[in-house]
């Protein structure tokens, strides 16, 4: 579940968005209730295995393991996150990015992809401000300096990589999310890791459409 604060608190309609991006695509099987740490009860999916006619969703982590990686980065992850994570510790998405990370591969940017780093930084830099400016018109500009702070969540694949950004928070605690690619080239940013998955949600529902 998704959890505000730190409370034992459940937002069921974030919770809900999270079972239901693995329903719709088409990573997850019918899952049972089950006890977790301090007593809470969550549904998580039964898929044990990754096949390539089924890309599956990984059981979710339970939450001393989701401690044990905020502990190990020094950081609490944002709530739509750390509740997804709660849902499918992994996750096969088969597509440019073919698989989101489990709380226990989690790391920092700078130290898995240094190199796409530094050729970013050879450019001119814009200020935060332009940054939050540039979050809406789809030019896919961001600011360079941030990218040594974000969190790596995904493989990287086809020269794409999904990163969070503690550099620029919410008022619920929200980190915003990146799909980051050599080829759009920069930056696609959203609010946060639920409007991330809701667009790819949205993307899903326009390619069905059309098949």
């Amino acid at each position: 579940m998704f959890w505000r604060n730190c409370c034992w608190t459940p937002i069921p309609k974030v919770s809900n968005e999270s079972r239901k991006a693995l329903r719709l695509m088409g990573r997850a099987e019918a899952s049972k209730p089950r006890v977790e740490a301090r007593g809470v009860q969550r549904n998580s999916p039964c898929a044990r295995c990754w096949q390539r006619s089924a890309r599956l969703g990984e059981p979710g982590a339970a939450e001393d393991e989701i401690e044990a990686a905020e502990r190990r980065l020094g950081v609490r992850l944002p709530p739509s996150y750390r509740a997804f994570l709660a849902e499918s510790n992994g996750f096969y998405l088969g597509s440019s990015i073919e698989r989101l990370d489990g709380a226990g591969e989690l790391e920092w940017f700078r130290d898995s992809c240094l190199d796409w780093i530094v050729a970013y930084e050879i450019g001119k830099d814009i200020s935060p401000e332009e940054h939050l400016r540039h979050r809406t018109d789809n030019t896919f500009r961001f600011r360079y300096a941030h990218l040594r702070s974000c969190l790596q969540i995904s493989e990287a694949g086809d020269s794409a990589v999904l990163l969070l950004n503690p550099e620029v928070v919410d008022s619920d605690e929200e980190w915003e999310a990146w799909f980051f690619a050599n080829w759009l080239p920069g930056a696609a940013i959203h609010g946060s890791f639920r409007e991330l998955l809701e667009n790819e949600l949205r993307e899903l529902k326009n390619n069905a459409s059309r098949e």
